[in-house]
């Protein structure tokens, strides 16, 4: 890595305003040309090495193609020059599925996201709502109207190229979603037509049950992982509650949620439940590197600086971002983040998936549940 440092550096070349220092043009171009040669030639280096062979280049489409292992991955693109969906296949090692979405604009994907901000409970980032929580719509309307739209835009034409025409009663499929712009604020996995009227098969959850991965490499990751996740570690729960967090609401539903686990689990699984003062910083990392599955039951909130949105624990201590993706967590395998705005992203970082959601698929889990916005106390528990 040196090598490649000196080599990509320019901090031996010639400032061509230094009269000092007199050189050509020609001369400073050559100079650069080696430099580039000289670093080409470290790389080639590198990549004969096991395991290095695309150091620093794009993942080829067989390598990608290792994301849809166990179902349809469907990366959905939109931009100002339009909108559409790139589909990887099992079994289908270097081919992709193309998906044009004419009718999806970016704005439109705006003014939804927007819309939705406009009425769920504490949406995350201040900048999303910096219109009025009054709409002219009831928030029940907005909602269909969002989920409906996603419908018939989105996922509509994804299932038509899938092939899959008929809803499932049983034995239901899956496909994961790899959003991008502001399609990350919105709920495609609830995407269909709601009301008294419509029939089994209007909405998504109909035909597939969805799931999300911030890129193809963490999903290719996870099913690296999963095999030497579960020959490896013994299955233990870690549960942390924290109803009484500093500055914040009580929320007692946290403890009652994790009786209702503990009573549905019947001691066939062992339980580490650190709760209100137990509940440190120390505590829950050591927890987190003993047990396969982690249950977090208490206040999330998402900071302007993403890498500081955090869990809040014992007192006023706080699990970071940046503390979760510092951890090496190899026997991972799910958490499930009890906790408001855990999956919330931020505006200004859209398709870095900056999140707590996404620090824990980093530090090693192969699934996390999370929450797009604010949740109740009491529905909380009900989801659990």
């Amino acid at each position: 890595m040196p090598q490649i440092e000196t080599a990509g550096a320019r901090s031996n070349a010639v400032d061509v305003t230094d009269a000092t220092k007199p050189q050509s043009l020609q001369s400073i171009a050559e100079q650069s040309h080696a430099y580039a040669l000289e670093r080409n030639h470290v790389l080639q280096l590198i990549r004969v090495k096991p395991g290095f062979e695309n150091f620093l280049l794009p993942k080829p489409i067989s390598v990608l193609s290792l994301a849809a292992k166990k179902g349809p991955v469907a990366i959905v693109n939109i931009s100002n020059y339009g909108c559409d969906a790139l589909i990887l296949l099992p079994g289908l090692s270097d081919e992709v599925v193309h998906v044009p979405l004419p009718d999806f604009k970016l704005s439109q994907a705006q003014l939804l996201a927007h819309c939705l901000a406009s009425i769920v409970g504490g949406p995350g980032r201040d900048e999303r709502l910096n219109g009025s929580r009054e709409a002219e719509m009831p928030p029940d309307d907005i909602f269909r109207f969002v989920l409906s739209e996603l419908w018939f835009k989105i996922v509509c034409p994804v299932l038509k190229a899938l092939a899959i025409t008929t809803p499932a009663s049983q034995d239901i499929g899956r496909i994961w979603w790899c959003l991008t712009g502001p399609l990350v604020f919105l709920p495609i996995h609830a995407a269909g037509l709601y009301g008294k009227d419509q029939a089994f098969g209007s909405k998504l959850s109909d035909f597939l049950i969805s799931s999300y991965t911030p890129s193809l490499t963490a999903l290719i990751e996870g099913y690296r992982f999963q095999s030497q996740c579960e020959s490896q570690a013994r299955l233990q729960l870690l549960t942390v509650t924290q109803p009484s967090a500093k500055g914040q609401s009580y929320i007692p539903g946290t403890q009652d949620e994790i009786k209702h686990i503990k009573q549905l689990a019947k001691g066939n699984i062992p339980i580490l439940w650190l709760d209100e003062d137990m509940a440190t910083i120390e505590n829950v990392q050591k927890g987190m590197k003993e047990s396969r599955w982690v249950h977090f039951a208490c206040h999330g909130v998402q900071k302007t600086s993403p890498t500081e949105s955090a869990l809040l624990l014992a007192g006023s201590s706080r699990l970071t971002v940046s503390d979760i993706i510092q951890l090496n967590l190899p026997h991972a395998d799910l958490a499930f983040l009890s906790a408001c705005q855990t999956a919330t992203g931020s505006t200004e970082l859209q398709d870095e998936s900056v999140h707590i959601t996404a620090s824990m698929l980093l530090a090693g889990y192969r699934g996390v549940i999370g929450t797009m916005w604010s949740i109740g106390d009491n529905i909380a528990p009900q989801v659990a």
